[in-house]
């Protein structure tokens, strides 16, 4: 499994800035629309604050994984957006997250998305030059370029 299975480099932001966990959600919804029209950008926000509300999806170590289930999706959706200074989204570690990485899947389809959140996890939790490079990177293209490097 690759991230660009369920990525484009449209889905791609860097210079994150927002003042809480709303405005996170709220830009990478819209980032999600410009990036795949055919979703409801309304109802991607209400179903990733949704998730959020019952329990932050920060992992640590400034890596976030905004992420919900759906019946009006076929397949599974991705968006990174990554934020230089970082923003505060209840981590465990207490420290800001830089990189957050939502995903939009269908209902029916559990295992493809547990299987797409653990790899995401591992990939960032682990790789300290990765969410490095990351933070670093000037453009979406640059941080396309990080990304297919891992493939």
């Amino acid at each position: 499994m690759s991230l660009k299975e369920y990525l484009l480099p449209k889905a791609i932001m860097v210079g994150l800035e927002a003042s809480g966990k709303d405005e996170v959600l709220s830009r990478l919804s819209d980032l999600m629309k410009e990036a795949y029209p055919e979703l409801d950008r309304e109802h991607v926000f209400s179903i990733l604050k949704a998730r959020e509300d019952m329990a932050s999806t920060a992992i640590g170590k400034g890596i976030a994984v905004p992420h919900a289930k759906t019946d009006r999706v076929g397949r599974i959706y991705g968006a990174l957006a990554v934020s230089r200074d970082g923003i505060d989204f209840d981590a465990p570690d207490h420290k800001p997250t830089h990189v957050f990485f939502a995903l939009i899947s269908p209902v029916n389809q559990v295992q493809a998305h547990l299987k797409a959140l653990s790899m995401i996890m591992q990939l960032f939790q682990h790789n300290t030059r990765l969410r490095e490079q990351l933070t670093e990177a000037t453009s979406p293209e640059e941080v396309w370029d990080i990304l297919s490097s891992l493939d």
